[in-house]
């Protein structure tokens, strides 16, 4: 270290003040080995932090939309709809392998159009964004929630027949 040259001194010097022997002074020896150690770790504590953070934001902030944008693209024939009502993640249509509609908030129009041709439509939402649905919209049936994300459809996955007669649990057929 050279006891008047650095970037802290040139800053001084910029407005006027005279050099600090920063790391010679008794007064600023230990505030700048402070510094310097912070200087030093942070980069490293931050990989560690990130390395921990991430994964649990994917998990639950992420992935969940994705799972259920490619849960409707499985389920839905060529002719059908997957809504996607307030994100515009790109990664969604690449999950659904398929043409996806993106609603932002504000454009229900869109979601009521959507409704009204026939077939099967499904829509892939925050949980939180049910009620700013249209009324249209209330019929829909949750098929599958995931951390907070929910994915709707115009009709169940599975019907059951009406004159199925329930089986008793724990039965299984010719056994």
């Amino acid at each position: 270290f050279h006891p008047q040259q650095g970037v802290l001194n040139y800053l001084l010097s910029l407005v006027g003040l005279p050099p600090s022997l920063w790391v010679y002074s008794p007064r600023f020896v230990i505030p700048s080995l402070v510094l310097v150690e912070i200087w030093h770790w942070t980069p490293l504590v931050m990989l560690i932090v990130l390395q921990l953070i991430v994964p649990g934001v994917n998990r639950y902030f992420i992935s969940p939309p994705q799972t259920l944008s490619y849960t409707a693209g499985v389920n839905l024939a060529p002719t059908d709809r997957l809504i996607v009502y307030g994100s515009t993640r790109p990664s969604n249509a690449f999950y659904a392998r398929r043409k996806v509609i993106f609603v932002s908030e504000g454009e229900e129009a869109t979601i009521r159009q959507a409704l009204a041709q026939p077939g099967q439509t499904m829509v892939v939402l925050p949980e939180t964004y049910q009620s700013k649905l249209p009324p249209e919209a209330k019929t829909l049936v949750p098929i599958l929630k995931q951390y907070g994300y929910v994915l709707l459809a115009t009709r169940p996955m599975i019907t059951i027949p009406e004159h199925a007669t329930q089986r008793p649990i724990g039965t299984l057929p010719a056994h």
